[in-house]
């Protein structure tokens, strides 16, 4: 077998590089569709030509900052291109002074005001720990967001923008450090300017978001890890630098996740270390800086940290991980947030929450392999990679009245993120080839795979969330302004050999986890998963052939299901009901949850009664539904849920634009033990 240098196979080395552009290719896919799409939009094509105008302008930078030049106009041309994205930067806060924070956005800002108007006791936190996610909130008020609101008061939004303007501005000369490390002079100017007036980055200063605290640390920790590579020699250099790791990775754990993601990505560098070194004890130096120091620095931090914040958490609201996991699992958005698992996680008791969350993620496997395999998982990639959508920035803007800006932003992204796409997969692929430093690159890169792993198995999967990974796929593209390591012919024959190779294991590895990981999940004891609700049987109360007794169509999720109400009149006593025989499942509790569709002014008309065996065990009224109902009772028999007019109406109305108005349904069972075997929790 050949092998590059540094003892490493070249197989190995080009595996990394290979699934990097195998997994941006759908994003590239998608991204052209985008372009598209919105170009064919009332209003698009001036939208586009604003987007192109932008990228060409950059594209101008770009050759001009490439060309032949000598040691001063090399440092001239890097400290313009900073000056200039941190010019823009500003320029963009003091601009768009009214823009309107949405979302997540909004929800922070108002966390961080009752925080710092409360103040850091036991009084404030309990009342706060009501909020859904609180232990996310009140981690990334640290170490930024709560000083500066008690700092500058009602002007803290203006301020964590002008602070988020100056980090960026910061991120570029770290990145310009990191860049020295890996590429040539005309790669790192090229990687530099990109870097420094990507749409997304530029435009992101104005959002009330941790993301950009995030940028700047793990931008940090990349120049460490490759340090550690390069030089991992010697131990004191080495512990130093592992110690530089763990408090970063402390402040990286108050911003909630990618702190793990780091620690798994410090594994995979070990591994690969294990081919760079063959000295034993170069090979424990490298996991001594990179996994043991910073552990032992960042876990008592991290502990102390999570008990003071746990402390306070009474309500316990959200089921942490479980529930980010399960909301990423949803047929219906493909892999984006799902409104009603964070509901059902609102609902279920602590004890159960974790369960429920992991049920989602099991009951989709179980029941539809194909369409997750298919469709869910191959959709999470791509929107993962398709850089600069899914911000919320253009509604933003436009709220505010900035209509230019956001024309502006909406068309640089657009135009933007196929041409990088591109330049990041043939870049991808003619590193396939191996040459330079492999093992470096190698590791490097392991980082935008790793993180879309994590992000598309177990979590939410938008394309806001490779923020993180922007300035590796920005270094990867770098290399294009770099002269070809062998003669081009012989360059050709190896990359179609490494390709083929790289899609081929690729492929079989995806294989065989769409055999094995359904087949677990039907292994799976039946509390683990959803009940299947699609035998059940709708029935009315009223002579209507549309409605007589008929199965209910298995929808995209068997385990959720809903009842519509026809649009018609109701005299008092008519029913809509949904019969669900119960026999042969487990003896334990039942978990039930209920929910309305959308509200409608009919809701008050009508009432939700549940059954067990004929005997009624709740009834409340259709407009008194919270955004979900949890009840605990033995499971078996035959189960009914009825929707019952208590009232004469003449006709229901319901808008152009929605569905009748009913409820959605859904169960899951466990096994007795825990919790009351009534109650009811909303």
């Amino acid at each position: 077998m050949s092998k590059s240098s540094n003892n490493c196979p070249r197989w190995l080395t080009s595996v990394p590089a290979i699934f990097l552009a195998v997994l941006l290719t759908p994003a590239l896919l998608a991204s052209l569709y985008v372009l598209m799409a919105r170009g064919l939009m009332p209003g698009g094509a001036g939208v586009v030509l604003a987007g192109m105008v932008c990228v060409v302008l950059l594209g101008g930078v770009v050759r001009l900052v490439t060309r032949d030049l000598g040691p001063r106009a090399h440092a001239a041309a890097v400290g313009a291109v900073i000056a200039g994205g941190a010019l823009v930067r500003f320029a963009v806060v003091l601009g768009c002074r009214g823009f309107v924070q949405l979302e997540d956005r909004g929800i922070f800002i108002r966390f961080v005001e009752i925080l710092e108007q409360g103040g850091l006791n036991a009084e404030c936190l309990s009342v706060l720990s009501e909020w859904y996610e609180y232990n996310v909130w009140i981690h990334r008020a640290f170490p930024l967001a709560y000083p500066l609101r008690w700092l500058f008061g009602e002007q803290h939004v203006l301020a964590f923008q002008l602070v988020s303007a100056m980090l960026s501005s910061a991120a570029m000369v770290v990145f310009y450090a990191l860049a020295s490390e890996l590429l040539q002079e005309k790669g790192r100017r090229a990687a530099l300017a990109v870097y420094a007036f990507f749409p997304l980055r530029l435009w992101n200063v104005l959002e009330y978001s941790h993301r950009i605290q995030i940028e700047i640390l793990i931008l940090g920790v990349l120049l460490l890890v490759v340090k550690q590579l390069r030089g991992c020699t010697r131990w004191v250099p080495v512990a130093l630098r592992g110690a530089a790791v763990g408090l970063i990775l402390f402040l990286l754990n108050l911003q909630r996740g990618v702190d793990l993601l780091l620690l798994l990505f410090f594994c995979a560098v070990v591994f690969y270390g294990q081919f760079r070194f063959p000295a034993l004890s170069s090979k424990f130096r490298l996991a001594f800086g990179l996994v043991l120091i910073p552990v032992m620095i960042y876990l008592p931090l991290v502990l102390s940290f999570d008990s003071w914040c746990g402390k306070y958490d009474l309500k316990q609201m959200d089921s942490g991980f479980s529930g980010f996991m399960a909301r990423g699992w949803s047929l219906e958005t493909l892999g984006e947030f799902d409104g009603k698992y964070e509901q059902i996680d609102k609902a279920t008791p602590v004890w159960l929450k974790g369960k429920v969350m992991r049920a989602v993620v099991f009951s989709q496997l179980k029941y539809h392999p194909r369409l997750v395999f298919f469709q869910l998982l191959p959709a999470k990639m791509a929107k993962y990679f398709l850089v600069g959508s899914a911000t919320g920035m253009e509604q933003g803007l436009d709220q505010a009245g900035l209509m230019i800006p956001a024309r502006i932003f909406t068309g640089q992204r657009v135009v933007f993120a196929p041409i990088f796409l591109l330049l990041v997969i043939l870049s991808s692929v003619r590193m396939s080839a191996g040459g330079g430093q492999p093992v470096v690159w190698s590791s490097l890169i392991m980082f935008p795979l790793l993180a879309c792993g994590v992000f598309v198995v177990l979590g939410e999967s938008s394309p806001y969330y490779s923020f993180y990974v922007h300035a590796v796929l920005v270094l990867v593209a770098g290399r294009l302004w770099e002269p070809l390591p062998e003669t081009l012919q012989a360059q050709r024959r190896l990359v179609r050999r490494e390709l083929v190779r790289g899609c081929l294991l690729f492929a079989s590895l995806y294989a065989v986890a769409g055999i094995a990981a359904p087949a677990l999940a039907v292994l799976l004891p039946p509390e683990f998963t959803f009940h299947d609700i699609s035998r059940a049987e709708i029935t009315a109360s009223w002579t209507d052939e549309r409605m007589s007794p008929r199965q209910v169509s298995p929808s995209l999720e068997p385990y959720l299901q809903r009842i519509s109400l026809p649009v018609r009149p109701y005299s008092a006593g008519e029913t809509v009901c949904a019969r669900l025989p119960l026999a042969g499942a487990e003896p334990g509790k039942l978990s039930f949850y209920l929910w309305r569709t959308h509200a409608s002014r009919a809701d008050m008309n009508f009432e939700v009664v549940v059954l067990l065996n004929g005997n009624e065990i709740m009834s409340r009224p259709m407009n008194d539904l919270p955004g979900i109902s949890h009840m605990l009772f033995e499971a078996s028999g035959e189960l009914q849920l009825c929707l019952r007019c208590h009232e004469d109406i003449e006709d229901i109305a319901v808008p152009d634009d929605l569905e009748p108005p009913g409820v959605q349904w859904g169960y899951v069972l466990y096994p007795a033990g825990g919790g009351s075997s009534s109650e009811n929790v909303e």
